[in-house]
């Protein structure tokens, strides 16, 4: 990377994130957030390729996560395709997949103990995430040390 700075790609839904021109308040606090730990941010919103060059855009979210340390995924509410397959893709190569999963969120509930379990997880949530987190705060702590363990 050239650089002792954690880099970070944050995967969304492109498609949900924003509507009538303006971004999620949850995803631009979540942006923020990424940004005040000192890490580099990677949104794969902000690129100058256009939004009809889906080739070169699927490269560049291939590309940009390859030469990421870990991938932050807000999964507090349901996730596209292309998510799945970032955090997929973060898995294969090793990198870090750390989830934003609220408890009694759509991916995670609670549920009673009769089996000696306290709560539900999705499959591929639970198979995908390096760590899952119930907050963006508690997500961006971790990353905040992880990123100071690295100076």
């Amino acid at each position: 990377m050239g650089t002792d700075r954690i880099k970070v790609f944050v995967a969304h839904n492109v498609t949900g994130a924003v509507k009538d021109g303006v971004r999620e308040a949850s995803l631009v606090a979540l942006l923020e957030q990424l940004k005040q730990t000192g890490v580099v941010v990677c949104d794969p919103e902000e690129t100058a390729i256009p939004p009809e060059d889906y080739a070169a855009r699927f490269s560049y979210c291939l590309d940009e996560i390859r030469s990421s340390d870990a991938v932050v995924v807000d999964a507090s509410k349901r996730l596209g395709l292309g998510v799945g397959a970032e955090m997929m893709f973060a898995k294969q190569l090793d990198i870090s997949v750390f989830v934003i999963c609220p408890t009694d969120s759509y991916y995670r509930r609670s549920k009673p103990a009769d089996d000696g379990a306290h709560e539900w997880f999705h499959p591929f949530i639970y198979g995908l995430a390096t760590k899952v987190f119930g907050s963006t705060k508690e997500c961006s702590a971790a990353i905040e040390v992880l990123s100071a363990s690295r100076l």
